[in-house]
Parts: structure tokens; sequence; C-alpha cells
């Protein structure tokens, strides 16, 4: 669990999370957007192991309370340090059989704790909490949407990146309810992330490539399909720039579609890309001289010079379109 300093002892026990530095611009795995996190009490005060409470009901309350949070919390931190985690998968059966998980996930002081345990726990609780928290699409997406269940969410894919089945499930729920969580800005965060970090997640790139016209005009989703043109595999890439090349009009007048394209050509510029494979080659070939495409016809003159397709196709195309507009002009009427 992410740790920060209590400003006071009057306040050891408020719930003053860290600030969210989340920022989707990081291309790594391994540099993950912070989650939010409950400072660290002063003063541990003592508190029963799981087995010893009245079961379930118990842990419950106090999950949803400020100071019970705390509480459970350094009990799982403590029962990891000790290798003594075994003693909490009956609550993790419990609260997932019962379904209590989503409940514990929307909640301001219940989140961390199903952070703490998803952290902790070993692979078969870890599992059923997985299975828990993806077990229905609809309420994994508004998990995936909220300002705690996003938190979890995160956690979560961050926990399972060497765990197959766990990150299957979780790409397989954010690609069910792909666009609403892709059109809100915590959602965007958990699909860019599990680009990031799952090992699984060219199953998740595909989903986008099949909606990638929603998308790349969305305030958020746009951000994810620059994200998945980052990442994803040559074979992916084709559907994703068969789709920015079909809808090429639409997406230039659009200032987040445009910004996809753009991304598109400067991943381009900063790889060696195939000549087959050249998305330049590919827009330049889909360029009908319309007046909404000159803008775009200007961008890759500018930046794409002594590109082949822009000196020996776009260039002459260029010329003769000149040419034939001036030769209508000096057109006599009749």
């Amino acid at each position: 669990m992410v740790a920060g300093s209590p400003t006071s002892s009057q306040d050891s026990f408020a719930p003053t999370p860290e600030l969210w530095l989340a920022d989707s611009s990081i291309q790594s795995g391994e540099n993950v957007a912070k989650i939010h996190k409950p400072i660290a009490r002063r003063n541990v005060i003592e508190f029963e192991s799981p087995e010893h409470t009245e079961g379930t009901a118990r842990i419950l309350s106090l999950a949803l309370s400020c100071q019970g949070s705390r509480l459970l919390q350094d009990e799982i931190n403590i029962s990891a340090e000790l290798h003594e985690m075994n003693a909490w998968t009956d609550t993790v059966c419990s609260i997932v059989r019962d379904g209590s998980l989503h409940q514990l996930c929307l909640d301001k002081f219940g989140n961390y704790f199903v952070q703490s345990l998803i952290a902790n726990v070993h692979p078969e609780p870890f599992n059923m909490i997985i299975d828990g928290l993806t077990r229905d699409s609809a309420s994994f997406a508004q998990l995936s949407v909220h300002q705690f269940g996003s938190h979890v969410i995160q956690i979560a894919i961050t926990s399972c990146r060497n765990n197959k089945f766990a990150a299957l499930k979780i790409c397989d729920g954010l690609s069910r309810n792909l666009i609403i969580i892709a059109n809100d800005f915590l959602g965007s965060l958990c699909l860019i992330h599990a680009i990031d970090s799952l090992c699984t997640s060219s199953k998740l790139v595909v989903a986008i490539s099949k909606c990638t016209k929603e998308l790349a005009v969305s305030r958020h989703g746009h951000a994810v399909v620059i994200r998945a043109l980052a990442k994803a595999s040559s074979q992916t890439l084709g559907c994703i720039e068969s789709a920015l090349v079909e809808n090429l009009e639409a997406l230039i007048d659009n200032d987040f579609g445009f910004r996809v394209i753009q991304a598109a050509l400067q991943f381009e510029q900063d790889q060696s890309v195939p000549a087959r494979y050249s998305r330049v080659a590919r827009f330049v070939n889909a360029i009908s001289f319309k007046a909404e495409q000159f803008k775009f016809i200007e961008y890759l003159v500018l930046h794409f010079p002594n590109h082949a397709s822009v000196r020996n196709v776009l260039l002459p195309n260029i010329v003769r379109f000149v040419q034939e507009r001036s030769s209508l002009m000096d057109t006599p009427y009749n």
C-alpha cells in the first residue's frame, strides 16, 4: 500500500489520500498511475485477527468506516509480512460469494480494503476476486469509471501481470463495454494501463480496432486509440489503420481524430517501419483532394517531404490538381 505522512495527530484517522498522479502519456508498463491510498496511522491500535472476529459481517462493517478500513489494512499488511495470508482466504470467499465485493469497491473506505487484499492475497483468492469483479459486465464497467472503483481495477491490472487467467478476465471485462469505459477519463486510464501492462492486451487492442472511428473522435477515447497504435502488433495495427483510412475525412475534421492521425504518423517517423507497412503511404493513397483534406495534405508535405509516397505520389498529384484547376479557371464561359 502506498502511504504518506499525516500532517497532525488530529487528522491521524482522517481519509487524507495522496494525489492521484495518473499520466496518460506513460509508455512503460512499469510506470503505472499511482493508486489513491490513505495515509498511514501514527498509532497502531490492537485488532483481533480475522479468524477471531464475528465473521464477514464484522469485517464488512469495519471496511466501510475510516478507522476500521485502516485497521483491516494494517492487519493484512502484518499477515503478508508474516506470510500468513491464508487466514484471509475464507474472508475473500465470503465477500465474493455474498456479493459484497462490488459495494466495497464503490465505497470511499472499503475500496482501500479491497486494494490491500488484491495486492497481498495468494493466487487462488486473488483469482476469486478477479472473477467476482468481472462476472457482470455492467458492474465491471461501473467500477472502471467510478472515482473509487477505478482504483481497484487499476491495482488489479497491476497485480495480474503474471497471471494469465486474471489478465484474460480483465481484458474481456474491458472489451465488453469498451465504448462506455473509453469515453470516461478514469475508464480510459484503466484501458491504457491494461494495454501497457497485460500480456494478453492484444485481445483488448483487437476490440479497440473494431471501434476505432467512435473512439478516435472522443475526448478520452482518442488517447486509448493512440496507445493501441503504439503497442499493438503489426496484424492488429492493420485493422486500426484501415479504420483510420476509411474514415479519413471525418477524422481530419475532428480535433481529436486529427490527433490520432498525427500520432499514427509520428510513430512511423520515430521508428523504422518497412515501406510496405508505411502509414504515410496508406494515407497518401486515400487522399482525394477534397477541400476537407487540404489541412492534412499540408501536414504530410511539411512533415514528410522526403518520404517516397509524398515525393513520388502526393507532390505530382498536387501539381496535377493545381494544373487542372487552373485550366478550368482559364476556360471562357459560353
